[in-house]
């Protein structure tokens, strides 16, 4: 399980900075712009979450927050390109 987490923090951390590399290299700025930049405090939002969860293994508690920052954590790839083309 650690590995598995350590791999999505990995990838959130990295898609982030992406972000950021991205902006300031003007890659794409039509579709991003600025507010793509939003991602990074989501991604180490989503970071913090997966090591509180890990932290308290002695029972099983809901991850409805977890997988709700998760999966939001996609709106700024996808969504936000989408809205700033239109």
């Amino acid at each position: 399980i650690d590995g598995a987490a350590t791999v999505a923090m990995a990838a959130a951390i990295l898609a982030s900075l992406t972000a950021i590399v991205w902006a300031a290299l003007g890659v794409a700025d039509s579709a991003y712009g600025p507010l793509v930049l939003l991602s990074v405090p989501h991604a180490f939002g989503i970071v913090w979450l997966l090591q509180n969860r890990l932290s308290d293994r002695t029972e099983p508690v809901r991850i409805d927050g977890l997988m709700v920052a998760s999966l939001s954590f996609l709106c700024w790839f996808g969504v936000v390109p989408l809205l700033n083309l239109a």
